[in-house]
């Protein structure tokens, strides 16, 4: 028995010794907490194990090291002296602790002391906090900080609250007692909140807040209240506090966090800015490398206005940026920047893990709008994204390659309405015309929008067989579709849907009304009828604009043709008219000028023109026609004097009174009793006008 004893504790002392080699070896650190458990041999063990000549010996080496220059070996060597667990090494420490000589020596046993976590020698501890050396100090109140037992907190509390104690070892005391974080503190400490010296109750306050993770303030009330409602709580309630108020501090942290974040990004973007307002695109190629997002975002979507070799390629280069926006911005600046060499990873990106890149990429496939790109988005079109679908298909209706045309034509059943829009308006832009049947029946779509975009896609392309549909359309219950019907029927530009859009003229909605006007005029009548009664009615309504589209079409087509001389006339005079109330003076003066010689007798003609002619500034002419037509026409004298009066007061107006008083002059001679009573009071008080207004001209 006495054998098996001797050969366990020889096996366990040469593990013990092997252990504190690797310690000395610096090999492995966490062989400090397994030495207790191997070494602790008291002297009753070594009698039974047998004389210990190697571990005397290294006991002795130890206590050599203590006083090592390097500090690293002396603190080891201290530690493994209090992991032997035997009072005679302690007591050792703790009267060197004592001596005064070498103050790096005690430093390196405090460590000791503080890393095994051992209060024997805790009440010297607490008297080195009035060392005169400031290393010693500082090291003692760390050592404290790291003992946690109950007595080690009562005797720094103690001592703590000892008025005789210095002042700078009580502070000191209170900075370990916070470093404890241990509740059993908190009632000494809001004691100390109460003393009357002031850097006491600082650092008391920010050790009770390291503690209790609460941020009360100087209030030692609001202190006290708070310590009685949760000194009841069990340890783990504690705790629970502790890590919720931890939780709330770190969200906290990271809002501030984030918004230095966001600061120093927008400063970086602000000189960003500044940089390139020469024209110089190189500092944002250094943005595109920056650590924040925002910056190589801005500095990737602004490298879009520089067309430049070196941009395109760093663009492409940065489409595998860590950041998603950072990659769609790239892909956006590519589409218009590109050309056939940015393809190719922009195909690449309709793979990117990100929905938004793979979105942004398509797009930027169908701003280029190379044949190349079209397989691929093809490839994409059964994505089981819905949205990157629809884009693909509009991106390849931008291309305009009718390989997509059947691809396009097989999603106008999907159950996405999105993704059936964006097919309908594409196979309008292709203009294929196997697009044209599976586009009626879109018509149908239980899908204002997609109905909507049918119509239009169908008056792109423009054929016939669409016209009866698009005419069914013009009364559906959505005035969107009904718009989109009339302007599709005017691309067609069929007769048939004359009659049907002029009804549509009275839809209640008035975009649809002026949609179907639109449209009506676009279409070219075969007959002269047709045309006629559309511009009476555009006429008669007041819609100038739209008459005068529809009767100069019609003019230039018939004017040629025998047989229609008379209507022409009608024509010119209601285009005439509509230019005149247009103000288009120049035009209807023109016009104006034809009518007189055809419709010799007409009055009111000359009146138009003669009111074309003033509005044009054109006075002296149209004196010379009112002298003519007072002879040729005297029967309307009263309308050709009140002519004459209007240029007249035209001429006081302008401030050429002289020319004014000249025409009065003269036209009395021509009559003095100038057209009649009221036209001859009102020419009287034109000359009055221009007597008070001489002697102002000769001065």
């Amino acid at each position: 028995m006495g054998l098996t004893l001797q050969v366990a504790g020889r096996r366990l002392l040469v593990i013990g010794c092997v252990l504190w080699v690797i310690v000395f070896l610096n090999l492995l650190p966490i062989t400090y907490y397994l030495l207790p458990i191997t070494c602790q041999f008291d002297s009753d063990t070594f009698a039974k194990t047998g004389t210990n000549d190697e571990m005397a010996k290294k006991i002795e080496e130890w206590i050599e090291q203590l006083y090592a220059d390097d500090p690293a070996v002396s603190r080891s060597a201290a530690i493994s002296l209090l992991a032997l667990g035997q009072d005679s090494y302690v007591k050792l420490l703790i009267d060197i602790l004592k001596d005064t000589r070498n103050d790096n020596v005690r430093i390196s046993i405090m460590n000791a002391f503080g890393f095994n976590g051992d209060d024997r020698a805790l009440e010297l501890i607490i008297e080195l906090l009035d060392s005169e050396n400031d290393a010693v100090k500082t090291t003692a109140s760390e050592t404290l900080g790291k003992l946690k037992t109950r007595m080690a907190i009562e005797k720094m509390s103690a001592a703590m609250l000892k008025k005789d104690r210095s002042l700078s070892s009580r502070i000191l005391l209170i900075q370990a007692l916070g470093n404890v974080r241990n509740r059993e503190a908190v009632e000494p400490l809001i004691r100390i909140m109460e003393s009357d010296e002031k850097a006491l109750q600082v650092v008391a306050k920010e050790a009770l807040e390291r503690i209790t993770k609460q941020s009360i303030g100087n209030d030692v009330k609001q202190w006290t209240e708070w310590w009685n409602r949760n000194k009841i709580k069990t340890r783990e309630q504690w705790l629970e506090d502790i890590v919720e108020k931890l939780e709330s501090k770190i969200k906290q942290l990271e809002g501030q966090l984030e918004t230095l974040h966001k600061e120093f990004a927008q400063k970086t973007i602000n000189l960003l800015e500044l940089r390139i307002e020469n024209g110089d695109f190189k500092p944002l190629l250094e943005g595109m490398k920056s650590e924040y997002p925002e910056v190589r975002t801005f500095s990737t979507k602004k490298l879009v206005n520089f067309k430049d070799p070196a941009v395109v390629q760093a663009l492409i280069t940065v489409l595998s940026d860590m950041q998603m926006e950072v990659r769609v911005a790239a892909a956006h600046g590519l589409g218009e920047l590109g050309n056939e060499t940015v393809v190719e990873p922009l195909i690449t990106a309709l793979q990117d893990e990100e929905m938004e890149v793979r979105e942004a990429a398509a797009k930027a496939l169908g701003r280029l709008g190379l044949p190349k790109s079209v397989d691929a988005l093809i490839s994409v079109l059964d994505s089981p994204e819905s949205k990157l679908t629809a884009t693909s298909a509009e991106a390849l209706g931008q291309i305009g390659d009718n390989r997509a045309v059947e691809p396009l034509i097989n999603l106008l059943s999907h159950k996405d309405p999105k993704v059936r829009e964006s097919a309908t308006f594409a196979l309008g832009r292709l203009k294929d015309i196997r697009g044209i049947g599976p586009l009626i029946k879109t018509l149908d779509d239980q899908d204002e929008r997609i109905r909507w975009f049918a119509a239009d896609s169908l008056g792109k392309i423009g054929v016939v067989e669409a016209v009866e549909p698009l005419i069914k359309l013009l009364s559906d219950t959505s005035a969107r579709v009904r718009e989109s019907a009339a302007k599709a029927l005017g691309q067609i530009k069929s007769e048939k849907a004359i009659e049907p859009l002029l009804k549509t003229l009275q839809d209640q909605d008035k975009r649809v009304a002026e949609q179907a006007a639109d449209a009506l005029v676009t279409i070219d009548y075969e007959k002269f009828e047709t045309s006629d009664t559309l511009a009476n009615k555009f006429y008669t309504s007041k819609d100038y604009k739209r008459t005068v589209q529809t009767l100069e079409k019609q003019i230039a087509k018939f004017s040629k043709l025998i047989g229609y001389e008379e209507k022409i006339w009608q024509s010119k005079l209601i285009l005439a008219r509509s230019y005149f109330y247009l103000k288009d003076w120049q035009k209807a003066e023109i016009l104006y000028e034809e009518l007189t010689k055809y419709f010799h007798n007409d009055a009111e003609i000359r009146i138009e023109l003669a009111q074309c002619l003033r509005e044009t500034k054109q006075y002296e002419r149209v004196i010379e026609l009112y002298a003519t037509w007072m002879k040729e026409f005297s029967a309307n004298s009263e309308a050709w004097w009140q002519g004459r009066l209007e240029v007249v007061s035209a001429f006081f107006e302008e401030g050429n009174s002289q020319r004014a008083k000249e025409l009065i002059d003269n036209f009395r001679k021509e009559d003095p009793g100038l057209g009649g009573v009221n036209i001859k009071i009102k020419f009287n008080e034109l000359e009055k006008r221009y007597t008070e207004m001489m002697p102002k001209e000769e001065g």
